[in-house]
């Protein structure tokens, strides 16, 4: 009976141990308002609720980086490669999470010619 509970304790200790190691680790913290999160944890997706006039709840979802926030609003976004193409309030806001750097445009034709042929290549997933 102590060897059964032995050997039960030992599985436990050793799926427990394999959970906490094939957790993916990130830069920065990822909490339970992250929506998604890209390359080291430098781009994230996060959600917030606003309340409407009618005492709705609505949820949106901001783009930040660092701490730092760079779309208020994220209706939609793709990844290819190692960029993230995001569409909101503001415009268009491109991050290459490869090498942690972004750039900021207010309409597609802005965009350089390059980032323009990805878009019309690949489908925004919208924010629900």
């Amino acid at each position: 009976m102590k060897r059964v509970f032995i050997i039960i304790l030992f599985l436990i200790l050793l799926i427990t141990l394999f959970c906490v190691l094939s957790q993916k680790h990130y830069k920065y913290p990822v909490g339970r308002d992250t929506y998604d999160v890209f390359g080291d944890g430098s781009f994230q997706l996060n959600k917030y609720y606003v309340i409407d006039p009618n005492g709705e709840h609505e949820k949106k979802v901001f783009l930040g980086f660092r701490g730092e926030v760079l779309e208020k609003e994220v209706f939609e976004y793709f990844t290819y490669n190692n960029l993230l193409f995001t569409h909101g309030e503001n415009g268009y806001v491109i991050c290459d999470f490869q090498e942690n750097k972004y750039y900021i445009y207010s309409d597609l034709n802005n965009l350089p010619y390059e980032y323009s042929q990805i878009i019309k290549k690949n489908k925004f997933h919208k924010i629900n």
